[in-house]
């Protein structure tokens, strides 16, 4: 794992190194920007890095890591120029009233720093009234304040957003990185960080979520999501595979955990290595086969059901309508490969 130790407020932050290097190069150079996109997959440590740069950009030297706005941060006290806008408790969006309250806030003088700093995590999340009001702030910003957005799907926000703040790409973990961060914080089985490395794929939320939730459980009901594909009393199937996932969060890990193997089947099909799940209850993966193009279908399908239920649309609504597109695909497949068989007979 590579240190960063150009400027005292990144702490350790691994796999980053481009990222932080423009960082650090802007902190350097003093060429700074009023608003910034850090975008990059979940886990991957944006907001430590959003904040550690919030804090530099506040600091007169750009992150001294000794006059007392920087020692604010590193003491992690309240600090009256670095200011930050999430979900409200309970909800799903961030309102435009959240947006209108901070730019009162930005609107006054700085108290001790060089500048303020926002920092709106998730930025995805704000609705559109939240959004064409935090325009307003892009197009004119007030003196030496500087905005942070973070975000795992830019696409969300509007393009007149994102054309206004300079990007700044996080790229997916390295699973050495991963499987250093979760021994640092005090994971020590080998089996365990080499599991969470692998179904991680590069976030770090991902493998503490394996490690904190049991995936024997979210497999059951993916056994289902494949019982229900394979399954000729579609209806029946389905709703079965509807009700073995209880509520949002859980239908969320299984269609992660859905994905992951979707993925994982599609590299073997393709000859890019066995593909294993690594747990118990899974082991029963390789009596499924299907070729390339239906899985990719399925992954899409399946992307796309996640996205709507991170949306708030429902759970169960949601994977019925997603297991019966599958299915229908599955069985047209079918049908083309007798069709083709047949017609090569003759």
């Amino acid at each position: 794992m590579k240190k960063n130790n150009k400027y005292g407020l990144f702490k350790v932050i691994a796999g980053q190194e481009r990222a932080l290097g423009i960082l650090s190069s802007i902190l350097e150079t003093g060429k700074k920007h009023h608003a910034y996109a850090f975008t990059g997959p979940e886990g991957v440590e944006k907001q430590d890095a959003a904040r550690a740069f919030a804090a530099s950009l506040c600091c007169a030297e750009g992150g001294c890591g000794s006059c007392s706005s920087c020692m604010r941060f590193l003491e992690e006290r309240f600090h009256p120029d670095m200011h930050f806008l999430s979900l409200p408790e309970g909800k799903r969006f961030i309102p435009v009233e959240s947006v209108r309250e901070i730019q009162k806030i930005l609107s006054l003088s700085h108290s001790e720093a060089a500048g303020k700093a926002l920092i709106i995590n998730p930025a995805d999340r704000m609705t559109e009234a939240a959004s064409n009001a935090l325009l307003k702030t892009l197009e004119e910003p007030p003196e030496s304040t500087y905005i942070i957005l973070v975000s795992s799907k830019p696409w969300y926000l509007l393009s007149t957003i994102r054309s206004r703040c300079q990007r700044i790409r996080f790229a997916p973990l390295d699973a050495s990185d991963i499987r250093e961060i979760l021994s640092s914080r005090g994971t020590h089985n080998p089996d365990a960080l080499s599991a969470a490395a692998v179904y991680a794929q590069g976030s770090l939320s991902r493998a503490q979520s394996f490690l904190e939730h049991d995936m024997n459980d979210s497999w059951a009901g993916v056994k289902e999501f494949f019982n229900a594909i394979q399954s000729e009393n579609s209806l029946k199937a389905v709703n079965t595979a509807s009700a073995a996932v209880r509520d949002r969060d859980e239908a969320i890990h299984a269609l992660e955990l859905f994905l992951f193997t979707l993925h994982g089947m599609l590299r073997q099909s393709v000859g890019a290595g066995e593909f294993r799940l690594p747990f118990d209850s899974a082991r029963d993966i390789n009596k499924y086969h299907y070729d390339a193009s239906f899985l990719l279908d399925a992954m899409e399908l399946a992307l796309r059901a996640l996205e709507n239920i991170d949306r708030n649309q429902h759970h169960v609504f949601t994977l019925e309508s997603m297991l019966i597109t599958i299915r229908d695909r599955k069985r047209r497949v079918n049908r083309d490969i007798q069709r083709d068989s047949v017609g090569r007979e003759y």
